[in-house]
């Protein structure tokens, strides 16, 4: 099983500087089953008649059974045939999902085959099993092995099966049948009978994956906290709590940064995840999350910027390689009180000045800010560039993407800022021009100066970019930072 998806750079979809996003209420989401109240304490009632369970023809272990609107179910597995075995191993077992319903009087009605087949068969006792409409919910922990020297880990597998066709329309997207899906969380931390886990969700309309905390117990219920933005060191945390090493495979105990501590209060419903520079406080009363975020001179990893002063430094700090694309990174000011301020995350990719000592411009492709040199905040007044809105040039049913993108940017010795920017095209179709916009110290539009200089937007891994050396008359534009590839042009008379 694959460890959780590595942050991966997508190099035709460009994104801007992190920040958190409120939470988002978990009955916002599209096409999510809704969340289970707890149940009832009393055992469910059979009809007065035994219900007429017909015995199955292979070994078999009822799962659980209870009252629905229409009578009673009987849900359990059953061992596959041998033939159907052999389709697939030589020397594995196979279990089948099922579910036989009776009216009140006790005679069967229908037989469901959930087509579920898994050598893991489903633990009991369930819990926080009920009968919500058309449908049967109930959990059960499962343990997974990862092999030899290498601790197992823990996941509450969520069950929806639906009791008939109406039913159907309540757990879409349907993802292993028709009338069934399956909903997983890993465990992070128990107490008290409660559980915190984690999971990540799919938006198909919004095409991204959202990170969902939840806080579930039998006498609890279920309270959930769904977050656009996660910073990657407390992903990578959660990845060591769960298997023993961050996302890429290292072991977290020799990683400081990424080792995270987990705080779980069930009783006023609150949990706090934290590492050597990130505090994630989930409070699950009132479905909210506050991260906090503290750096320390030695997590300053290499400089990117100074000011004219020599005052105040842009430092890079928790650089995390990508494979062979561009390293992640956080953008941490540095101002001339030494106070340390984080501006956003991002990756190596981005270029960074100063406009003066008092400001700091990042270029994230496609969007430009300017912070407060000394607070570290954003400023009221940001550059003037229309960055523009199309749709997918591969899918017309994806988010929008911006018009052009900015790949290089320079402050020069008159305090006006370069910006130079190129078409938003796809990586096959070819070479493209560049444009260099001039912007005075305020970040007003002065001029547009075409420079007949071409790229190709994409390199083989990561896009291209441009490094810009403003001398106050002419800019020399070098693709890459290359001597051999450059283009001398003139913006000012």
């Amino acid at each position: 099983m694959k460890k959780f998806t590595a942050l991966v750079l997508a190099i035709v979809l460009f994104c801007g500087c992190a920040e958190i996003k409120p939470p988002i209420s978990s009955a916002s989401q599209p096409e999510q089953p809704p969340i289970v109240s707890a149940p009832e304490k009393e055992p469910p009632e059979k009809p007065e008649t035994e219900p007429d369970f017909k015995i199955p023809e292979r070994e078999y272990k009822v799962l659980a059974e209870l009252p629905t609107k229409e009578g009673y179910a009987i849900v359990y597995e059953q061992q596959m045939s041998d033939e159907f075995n052999k389709r697939f191993s030589n020397d594995t077992v196979f279990w089948g999902l099922y579910m036989q319903l009776f009216d009140d009087s006790g005679k069967r009605i229908e037989t469901v085959d959930f087509d579920r087949h898994n050598s893991n068969r489903i633990p009991t006792p369930v819990s926080r099993l009920s009968a919500e409409g058309n449908y049967i919910y109930f959990e059960s922990r499962h343990t997974l092995e990862q092999g030899p020297n290498t601790p197992d880990y823990q996941m509450d597998y969520c069950f929806y099966l639906a009791l008939n066709a109406e039913g159907i329309d309540e757990i879409k997207p349907s993802q292993l049948g028709d009338r069934y899906r399956l909903k997983s969380y890993y465990i992070l931390a128990d107490k008290e009978d409660v559980s915190l886990q984690y999971t990540t969700e799919y938006d198909q309309k919004q095409l991204i994956d959202r990170h969902v905390f939840r806080l579930v117990g039998e006498s609890y219920g279920e309270s959930r906290i769904v977050l656009d933005e996660v910073d990657a060191s407390i992903v990578s945390g959660i990845s060591g709590i769960i298997y023993g090493s961050d996302i890429f495979g290292n072991p977290v105990e020799h990683d400081e940064l990424y080792s995270v501590s987990i705080a779980l209060d069930p009783q006023t419903s609150q949990a706090v995840i934290k590492n050597q520079k990130i505090t994630l406080a989930l409070d699950f009363a009132k479905g909210i999350a506050a991260e906090q975020r503290q750096y320390t001179e030695d997590m300053l990893e290499e400089r990117a910027a100074v000011s004219p002063d020599g005052k105040s430094e842009i430092w890079l700090s928790g650089l995390n390689p990508y494979f062979e694309g561009p390293t992640g990174c956080d953008f941490v000011l540095k101002n001339k009180d030494g106070e340390l301020k984080y501006l956003c995350s991002g990756y190596t990719l981005y270029q960074v000045e100063f406009v003066d000592n008092d400001r700091v411009l990042i270029s994230s492709m496609d969007e430009l800010v300017i912070y407060d040199a000394v607070t570290g905040e954003k400023q009221p007044n940001q550059p003037e560039f229309d960055f523009g809105s199309r749709k997918h040039p591969n899918n017309p049913d994806y988010p929008n993407v911006v018009e052009r993108v900015a790949v290089g940017i320079d402050v020069d010795p008159n305090g006006n800022i370069l910006i130079a920017y190129r078409e938003n095209i796809d990586r096959d179709d070819g070479e493209t021009e560049v444009v260099l916009k001039l912007l005075d110290n305020g970040g007003n539009h002065i001029k547009t100066v075409n420079t007949g200089m071409t790229m190709m937007p994409y390199g083989k891994f990561t896009a291209n970019m441009i490094e810009v050396e403003a001398d106050g008359q002419s800019a020399v534009l070098k693709l890459n930072g290359s001597e051999k590839n450059t283009m001398t042009v003139a913006y000012m008379p």
